[in-house]
């Protein structure tokens, strides 16, 4: 017992080790980029899903209080589909200049098991150069569906699987907040909490990262988080995001 157990401590501390030698090598690869031509480019595409979330404003907050030294655009269009943003490439110059600039592009498709999905982002991929992919799912949209469309035509792929670790917060037996705190009324479009969760887990994609080595100071003051809150943490919203970061650090 004694030799599994030691068998899994050293096997957790390479993958600890593992985890940050990426994180630094990013870090790296990023100021390398900034020396050449002063920018690193995120680009972020979205539908009315990530609009209502506001996922993308998290994560630009999250870049900055964890100093991350890059630029971050964004474009959402409501119902819009990757082919959305594929004929935009041909029609919008700089949309598409945005797109060549990216040295990231995460994108995130509400129904990606449509017929023409990869073929669409293989439209939008001619006008970039050679970026890392990453692709966002909310929470009620599971990877399978992605991944599934992607894996031929894709292996380098990352994932944002946000739908993975908000089902198991909600999951928990500590019953710290249900669905309904997720969506806004209508119980199709994410609301900020959504959102602030899903940029959590973009962040930790992107960066290599996780919650136990971000920093969230000033989240906790944020007025349109502390308005998701369910009623029991009304007055100790601040307890809550605590509470919910520990949870995923645990898990990721």
């Amino acid at each position: 017992m004694k030799r599994i157990l030691s068998l899994f401590l050293v096997i957790a501390a390479v993958m600890t080790m593992s985890a940050c030698a990426k994180g630094k090598a990013l870090d790296n690869e990023i100021e390398k980029k900034i020396e050449e031509d002063g920018e690193f480019n995120i680009l972020i595409l979205g539908d009315d899903l990530m609009e209502s979330s506001k996922a993308y404003e998290y994560f630009i907050k999250l870049c900055e209080i964890n100093e991350k030294d890059v630029r971050v655009d964004h474009r959402t269009e409501e119902d819009a589909r990757l082919y959305t943003f594929a004929d935009l490439c041909k029609t919008d110059k700089d949309f598409a200049q945005k797109v060549a600039k990216a040295e990231v592009l995460i994108f995130e498709e509400g129904t990606a098991e449509t017929a023409t999905t990869v073929e669409s982002l293989k439209g939008i991929l001619e006008y970039a150069n050679d970026p890392v992919t990453v692709n966002v799912n909310f929470y009620g949209y599971q990877k399978r569906f992605y991944k599934s469309i992607f894996k031929e035509d894709f292996k380098d792929m990352q994932y944002a699987d946000a739908d993975r670790y908000v089902k198991k917060i909600i999951a928990s037996d500590e019953d710290v907040i249900g669905y309904e705190h997720l969506y806004h009324e209508d119980r199709i479009h994410p609301n900020r909490l959504c959102g602030y969760l899903t940029a959590i887990v973009i962040y930790c994609e992107v960066f290599n990262a996780t919650p136990k080595s971000m920093s969230f100071e000033g989240f906790e003051y944020d007025d349109t988080l502390i308005a998701c809150a369910p009623e029991e943490w009304k007055g100790r919203e601040d307890e809550l995001w605590v509470k919910l970061n520990e949870m995923l650090i645990d898990l990721m």
